[in-house]
């Protein structure tokens, strides 16, 4: 299955899930992380999005300098970029085949990140560092000799990656 339909199904089945969660229910009162500090064109940045985004990215020595600055600066970082996103958009930017390749590039890294690191954490905690490693490279290569792969060597010949 190409990367594009997988994406296309996950959306369709992140909406559906996003609008079945309402029905049958009382509306929820907002909560505070719902307010929204700047509505950009036609988007909203919730207190919610700028504070995860500022945990994720802002040095907190700067914020800790000048909390009122930092936050002005960083909002007026995260504005100019949702108006650059805005303007990738309207170009059918996020639409192209490079594009689409950078993000499943990135969720797989992050994914293999996320696995590693759960692995890890499993790893008894009197190991030294050295001995975690060699774990779980053992891992992976348990991993590895149980997938059943199949390589065709006619084609890898044809392939030039020279540039």
């Amino acid at each position: 299955m190409r990367f594009t339909k997988v994406i296309q199904i996950v959306l369709i089945l992140g909406i559906g899930a996003w609008s079945l969660n309402g029905c049958g229910k009382a509306k929820q009162p907002p909560s505070p992380d719902d307010a929204v500090v700047a509505k950009i064109n036609n988007y909203e940045l919730t207190v919610f999005d700028f504070k995860d985004a500022a945990q994720r990215t802002l040095p907190m020595r700067d914020y800790r300098k000048d909390p009122a600055k930092a936050k002005a600066d960083f909002l007026e970082q995260l504005v100019t970029s949702k108006v650059l996103i805005q303007e990738a958009q309207k170009e059918n930017l996020d639409k192209e085949r490079s594009f689409m390749k950078e993000i499943e590039h990135y969720w797989e890294q992050a994914l293999i990140k996320l696995l590693l690191n759960k692995k890890a954490a499993e790893v008894p905690a009197r190991l030294t560092p050295d001995n975690k490693e060699k774990m779980l490279e053992k891992w992976v290569a348990d991993l590895r000799k149980r997938a059943q792969v199949k390589i065709n060597k006619d084609v890898l010949d044809t392939i030039d990656i020279g540039g």
